[in-house]
């Protein structure tokens, strides 16, 4: 998927009485399965305005609310890797917990994740415990390889003290094997709690 655009995309959930959600700018759940690549490469959602109040499974991102894979292990005929490039993202997520800029949730094999950019604010209503919230990505399973070169230029407030894995970059991730040419601006607010500071660029 690639030179896609959305632009002034408005979801308000708040008092929708939802217990569980995948909104994305442009893919709300995506499946990756069957050895087959996922390239996801110059996209853009503009203006866009996501209010989730969802207490339950919440999985909102900028470009892609959730990435997994094949729930059955049995019809998995290899391991796909999953490449983000060149997104970028502007506007404002409203939410509880599990939210990215660009994406909310990658769970396992993202291979490739480089370029991307977001100036999009994300606020919760988080007190305590794990928001799995990030300028860039929310949450991130083992397998990640290359990521570098994501920008992101806007605030993360979370309304509690005690709240962990919030970040500018990555919310929470497992497994990566490296962190280079990260850059942020601006701040988190309160919700630093457990939270890794990563290398920042002078830009």
């Amino acid at each position: 998927m690639q030179n896609c655009s959305v632009q002034g995309l408005n979801i308000d959930l708040e008092n929708a009485n939802a217990t569980s959600i995948r909104v994305g700018g442009l893919i709300g759940y995506l499946y990756a399965y069957g050895g087959v690549d996922v390239y996801v490469t110059n996209d853009f959602a503009q203006n866009i305005s996501i209010n989730a109040d969802v207490t339950s499974n919440t999985g909102v991102g900028g470009i892609i609310g959730y990435k997994g894979h094949d729930a059955d292990e049995k019809k998995k005929i290899g391991e796909p890797n999953f490449y983000i490039q060149n997104c970028y993202t502007t506007g404002k997520i409203n939410t509880m917990y599990r939210a990215g800029g660009i994406l909310d949730m990658a769970y396992m094999q993202i291979h490739t994740f480089k370029k991307c950019w977001s100036t999009l604010n994300i606020t919760s209503k988080m007190m305590s415990g794990s928001a799995d919230i990030g300028g860039i990505v929310g949450y991130s399973g083992t397998g990640v390889n290359n990521i570098s070169n994501n920008i992101y230029l806007e605030n993360i407030y979370v309304s509690g003290n005690d709240v962990k894995n919030v970040n500018r970059i990555f919310g929470f991730n497992v497994g990566t094997s490296s962190y280079k040419n990260y850059a942020y601006k601006y701040q988190l607010i309160n919700g630093e709690v457990s939270t890794n500071q990563l290398e920042q660029l002078n830009y």
